[in-house]
């Protein structure tokens, strides 16, 4: 069973995916909540795998509580369902750490199905937002979008350093380096570090 957090400050909203999650099998709603308060008290009291946010609930800055959510809390998979359409917004969020980004006006089968690859750490990208992802000069510039800090982490990832060993090198903290992780991993287009070190050597980024 896939533990689902459901975030949305539209009560039909609300019931309604809760009974699309129970409905479907292989979910288990362990909380329904309105505000982004509640969310930081449900992830601590729930242990939910996969939350589904709305962008556009009360106090929520976008991609910046995105971030703030995976660096203080190391929080679940994200995925971000909301009325916004999947454009450049969806591209930042995947790069600040969500699995997915979905608009309200998608089928439900899709948000089933990208519940279901964050609860398995995979990401649910649909074809335009792809095509933002991999930008005008092509999947090999991918790289070039790193900061510093995340080229640095990817560079020690890719060399077969551990989590631990890379928040020693770099004087971080484990969940900072798992935020750094998964920036990288979205701007790369991988699902996993292996997927990283594959990247790595089909662009001759290895030593």
């Amino acid at each position: 069973m896939i533990r689902v957090l459901i975030a949305d400050d539209h009560p039909v909203v609300l019931d309604g995916l809760s009974r699309l999650f129970e409905q479907a099998g292989g979910f288990e709603v362990v909380a329904a909540v309105s505000s982004l308060d509640d969310v930081r008290s449900a992830v601590e009291s729930s242990r939910p795998a996969v939350a589904v946010l709305d962008l556009n609930m009360p106090k929520m800055r976008g991609v910046e509580t995105l971030e703030e959510l995976s660096r203080t809390y190391g929080f679940p998979a994200i995925v971000v369902f909301t009325m916004q359409e999947e454009d450049q917004l969806a591209v930042s969020a995947l790069q600040a750490g969500a699995k997915a980004f979905l608009s309200k006006t998608r089928p439900p089968e899709d948000l089933l199905e990208a519940v279901r690859r964050a609860a398995r750490g995979e990401r649910f990208v649909t074809d335009d937002v792809a095509a933002r992802l991999l930008g005008s000069h092509g999947p090999s510039a991918a790289h070039d979008r790193l900061s510093e800090r995340e080229r640095q982490v990817f560079e020690l990832l890719v060399r077969g350093e551990s989590a631990k060993a890379v928040a020693r090198a770099l004087d971080l903290s484990p969940s900072t380096v798992h935020t750094y992780t998964e920036r990288i991993k979205a701007k790369l287009g991988a699902d996993t570090v292996a997927d990283l070190v594959r990247y790595a050597f089909r662009h001759g980024l290895t030593a």
